[in-house]
Order: C-alpha cells, then structure tokens, then sequence
C-alpha cells in the first residue's frame, strides 16, 4: 500500500538527520584552540571534515517539545557523500528496534515497525551530498548562509570548551530565522561534547550526545541501502515547493 503525504505526517521529525550531519563534522584534529573567532572555530571543523571519509558511534538522543520529554539511543554510521544510516532503540527497551533512517544518496527512508510503516522522500543530487540541507556541499557555503558566534555558559569557558552557534541568516525581507543550533566541542581534539538544536515556533529543542565515536569505520555496503519489508504501508513525503514548481 503506498499513498503520497505532506512533511506533517512524519513520525521522526528530519530535523534529527539535520542535526546528526551537523555534529558528526565535529572530529578529532590535533590543533589547540586558544583565543579564537566562531569563524576560526569553524574553519577548523571545515578542514577536519574534508579529511574525514567515514564514522560509525552510538548515540543519544533527547527531545523536548511543549513540555513533553522523549530520550531514544542508538548506533549509527555515515559515510561520504551523505550516506547515513541510523538505529534507534528505546531507553527503557534497548533490545527493541523503534526505528531506521537511512540515506542511501538518492533517497531518504525511516521504518518505524510499531507502526508497520515506511516514509521515504527523494534527495536531489546536490542535497543528498551537503552536510547541512542549504550550506551547500562540504561547508562551503556556511559563512555565507549562516551567522556564526561564540557563547559561554556554564559549561562552555571559551578556553577549554568552546561552544559555536550557527543560527540561520535572516531572509531577504529580514525575517529572522526561526531555528538555532549549538555544539559544545573541547578545544583539545575538537571532540564533540553535546549538540542542540532548537525550533523557536514549534518550543522543540533536541539534543544529541556521541559516544564511542570510530572515524576508522569502514562501513559495509549494504549499511546504506534499504528495501521495505513486505506488507508495510509505505508513504511518499514530498516538499511542497518542489511539487508545485
């Protein structure tokens, strides 16, 4: 069974893909920050990615939303040029699969079993391989799309631990964006710490943690593909300024 339905009606919202790809640039480089600009910042997690071919971890993964809170984790692996494959598992059940994203390069897939169901979207070519959807293909465009900063908090003291805000430019009619994201990263190693992102309108912030990260992976072929089991309703997103046009 397969009918067409609009972004509304998706189970895991595609900011987590968003934001994994986001996060996942953020590896190891032997360099030590001290005094540096959000810019210089970013630079340095630009040149670590371009040296980066693959990575596999586990994860975590918190979302609140309108008060409600929900923490699922998981495995997963990426591969260049935005191959992605992600399994979720609850935190209360970790045996029990709740549900697979995979980007196989020209499509993206989640199969959600409780549910019997499979959402997939297609990717142009040029999407499927940016590491965020409009910064364009390996960062090259992010200083130009997005507006750069350093914040401190109580955990982020602009030495040790930075934390670099990437917050959307605003659009042409100065409208300013409506979502906000955030990565704690240690100075020494550039290694991750923790990774927010926040939908202003919507009072949703989602937060992901990386643990046992491995840019040695070699993942397997098959990793990266995904054929719906027999049986399962499948449902067709589509992006309805690409469907009008």
């Amino acid at each position: 069974m397969t009918r067409a339905l609009s972004p509304a009606r998706v189970v895991r919202p595609a900011v987590a893909v968003w934001a994994f790809f986001a996060l996942l640039a953020f590896s190891v480089t032997s360099a030590f920050a001290a005094e540096l600009t959000a810019l210089q910042v970013f630079e340095h997690v630009r040149s670590t990615y371009a040296a980066m071919e693959a990575m596999s971890a586990k994860f975590e993964e918190e979302t609140i939303m309108d008060g409600q809170h929900r923490v699922a984790q998981g495995l997963l692996q990426f591969k260049k040029p935005g191959l992605l494959r992600q399994e979720y598992f609850g935190k209360d059940e970790p045996d029990i699969l709740q549900q697979v994203i995979v980007l196989d390069g020209k499509m993206s897939w989640a199969y959600t079993p409780w549910l019997n169901q499979v959402t997939r979207k297609a990717m142009s070519t040029e999407r499927a391989q940016e590491i965020l959807p409009g910064g364009g293909v390996n960062f090259e465009k992010i200083p130009d799309n997005f507006d750069l900063a350093l914040k401190q908090d109580e955990v982020a003291d602009g030495k040790e631990i930075y934390l670099l805000e990437m917050r959307p430019k605003p659009d042409a009619d100065g409208t300013p964006a409506d979502e906000l994201l955030e990565v704690w990263v240690r100075a020494e190693g550039w290694m991750p710490l923790q990774f927010a992102y926040s939908h202003i309108p919507n009072r949703m912030t989602t937060v992901i943690r990386l643990e046992e990260v491995d840019f040695e992976a070699e993942p397997g072929a098959d990793a990266f593909t995904f054929t719906p089991p027999v049986g399962v309703e499948i449902i067709t997103i589509t992006d309805r300024h690409e469907s009008d046009g």
